[in-house]
């Protein structure tokens, strides 16, 4: 019996929801091989949505594997199935980067492919490296030679180095060349840094160290760019720039001092490649100071408490009566940035969010547990990296269990600004939360790649649609598909579903008829900083 196109329409759209839950971007190709659509994380790939716009799908993948692509694609082509593989793409500045393909070819839409693709990571070199070293391990290991030398007189210094053209060296010398060069000079760095495990990769082409205040750097750099002209056929090489700075004339504890370093090379990571050195000593000392300055702000402002929290009702759009409320944080510290999402960034990228996530909840739970009996439930939102530090868990959960009867009138929100490796210890963490009785909600639900793993293993009872689906439900088809699929697995896994921005009441009819359990934006009431308005009626 002949399937029906209602049929395929629903295997089409169960496939853009598994393809864009466990993939960073999703590509439609017409039957000539052209993108005709494209969402996710566009940006890894070095291009805009713009950009790709009717452009050859085999553009995009790196000249060498261009016979891998044509053959992967022609998998696809071949039938309604799912076929995968691994094709290096093109990159505009550093090595080719290796992106899971997977896709399918349904007849009945058109005859077009669908394509999921998924950045892979390069395999990890051994933690001892300097290139295999992460964020958390650099700081740790940052701060006790920072603490060690401190203890000792040492005068510290930062350098952050800076390659000119490595794309350029690559295609006259090699990949492979090139790479041995690149770990060379983390070597020699390591060498040089303090404790001989305080230097690290900053990107492809940037890299930072600690080190003796002392210590002659100066010949360093023209080291690098003699090399570089040693293995470039056409003697060219590259430039190479080097800024060293001083780390005194703050008043910060090592770890705050290390988290304003680290800060400051996230920022040259980031940064204007054009710089020269004298540009450069003078931009990142002013981008040091600046951090040091807003990290010591940060601190004054948790210990002074000047912040206030205002509530959001969020609303059942079946039956209209208030499901729960959100907590929102405002800062009063005229000091402080005047946005809300930009001092908390700060906070996430400078390593301070878990010391504010668990302010936030001791200021709603004192609330919650001074209001009235009848008081709905309070959603607090909470950085990942709340959950997966043991240390900073550890704190957060004893500041809940302070109080007692909180359980079942905290809703705990987890957000992901970054990605959260080590699910096992997340999905413990959550669940030992859910067993001392607080809701669960995962927030942001339908964009980065790791969302149905989260799902999957997070002990949820609540997701919160990204807001991107919702704004374009109105104008954007492709929006609603997306929704309606997000929808129906959460329902089968009997998670509810919550909206937000909801502004008017026809995106509220709509999201009804999608099947979204929960609505939250200013059609239903804007955030509201007095307490009585909490309590149920």
């Amino acid at each position: 019996m002949e399937r029906s196109l209602a049929s395929f329409k629903q295997d089409r759209d169960r496939f853009v929801l598994f393809a864009f839950a466990g993939a960073d971007i999703l590509i439609e190709l017409d039957t000539r091989g052209r993108i005709c659509f494209a969402s996710g994380a566009i940006a890894a790939l070095g291009k805009r949505a713009a950009d790709l716009d009717r452009m050859p799908f085999m553009a995009l993948i790196d000249e060498g594997d261009q016979d891998r692509g044509r053959a992967l694609l022609g998998d696809i082509r071949k039938g309604l199935h799912k076929t995968s593989g691994v094709l290096d793409f093109e990159s505009a500045d550093g090595p080719s980067l290796p992106v899971r393909v997977s896709g399918y070819r349904i007849p009945e839409m058109n005859d077009h492919c669908f394509l999921a693709l998924t950045c892979v990571e390069a395999p990890a070199a051994p933690e001892t490296t300097a290139a295999a070293m992460s964020v958390e391990g650099f700081t740790a290991r940052a701060v006790d030679a920072l603490r060690t030398a401190a203890g000792e007189g040492q005068d510290i210094g930062l350098t952050l180095v800076q390659l000119g053209d490595l794309g350029g060296l690559r295609a006259r010398s090699g990949v492979d060349e090139v790479r041995a060069f690149s770990d060379e000079i983390l070597l020699q760095l390591a060498a040089k840094s303090l404790a001989g495990g305080t230097a690290t990769a900053i990107g492809t082409d940037k890299y930072g160290l600690l080190h003796d205040g002392n210590a002659d750097l100066e010949a360093f750099g023209e080291a690098i760019a003699e090399k570089s002209r040693a293995i470039d056929p056409s003697g060219e090489g590259i430039e190479v720039s080097a800024a060293s700075l001083r780390l005194a004339g703050h008043e910060l504890s090592e770890t705050d001092a290390v988290r304003a370093l680290v800060y400051t090379m996230s920022q040259f990571a980031l940064s204007d490649d054009s710089l020269g050195i004298a540009s450069l000593r003078q931009a990142y000392e002013s981008m040091l100071d600046d951090a040091a300055g807003r990290v010591e702000s940060f601190r004054r402002l948790l210990r002074d408490g000047n912040f206030r929290v205002a509530y959001q009702p969020v609303v059942s759009l079946a039956g209209g009566g208030v499901h729960h409320y959100e907590a929102q944080v405002r800062f009063t510290d005229a000091a402080a940035e005047s946005s809300p999402f930009t001092l908390i960034s700060f906070a996430e990228d400078i390593g301070l969010i878990a010391e504010f996530d668990r302010a936030m909840c001791q200021r709603v739970a004192t609330t919650v547990m001074a209001a009235d009996t009848d008081m709905l439930p309070v959603a607090i939102t909470l950085s990942g990296r709340s959950i997966v530090n043991p240390a900073q868990f550890a704190a957060l959960r004893d500041t809940l269990r302070r109080f007692e009867g909180l359980s079942g009138r905290i809703l705990l929100k987890v957000t992901e600004t970054f990605a959260i490796k080590d699910l096992p210890a997340a999905t413990a963490a959550l669940g030992a939360l859910r067993d001392d009785g607080h809701l669960l909600c995962l927030d942001h639900f339908g964009v980065g790649a790791a969302n149905l793993d989260y799902l999957r293993s997070f002990p949820v009872q609540f997701v919160k649609l990204d807001g991107s689906y919702i704004r374009g439900l109105l104008t954007t088809p492709k929006s609603q598909t997306f929704l309606r699929a997000m929808v129906e697995l959460c329902r089968s896994m009997k998670v509810k579903t919550v909206a937000e921005p909801v502004s008017n009441e026809e995106t509220a009819r709509l999201l009804l008829q999608l099947g979204v359990d929960l609505g939250q934006g200013h059609h239903f009431g804007k955030p509201d900083f007095s307490v009585p308005s909490l309590v149920g009626t």
